[in-house]
């Protein structure tokens, strides 16, 4: 069911509707086609109505330059929107000074820290892997 909603959801994303009408009339026309038996004859379009056939059969228009246009239109919205979001919610908490002087001191602690497991040889590397494993329950995978 989700991998359904997530697939609809990129097509609508992608394709413009008349293209994702003909989409689905061709994937209803294979599953219908996958119900019968191995031995029967096969009608081109079984079960499906003719609203659907001249569906399938009728060509795709592209998108004219108003539609793309649109699109694109709506896609900046949809992205400004979500900046305004952002910035809206990192103004609810802002960062009082204190915090930031805490998130300074532990960059410089994890950069100072990072520069020492650089200097280790890959087998040493290896081996403080192995033991953090250990020491956090995590076995000795490899």
């Amino acid at each position: 069911m989700f991998k359904k909603f997530v697939s609809k959801t990129l097509l609508s994303m992608v394709m413009d509707k008349p293209a994702r009408e003909k989409f689905e009339a061709v994937q209803e026309v294979k599953r219908a086609n996958k119900r019968t038996e191995p031995g029967e004859a096969q009608h081109p379009y079984p079960g499906i109505s003719t609203e659907m056939t001249r569906k399938i059969s009728a060509p795709v228009p592209p998108p004219t330059a108003e539609e793309a246009e649109d699109t694109a239109s709506l896609v900046r919205k949809a992205l400004d929107l979500a900046e305004k979001e952002l910035v809206a919610k990192k103004a609810r908490r802002p960062m009082t000074g204190d915090r930031q002087a805490l998130i300074d001191e532990a960059m410089l602690i994890r950069s100072s820290q990072s520069k020492v497991l650089d200097e280790l040889n890959p087998k040493q590397r290896e081996q403080l892997r192995v033991m953090a494993l250990k020491a956090f329950g995590g076995g000795a995978e490899s």
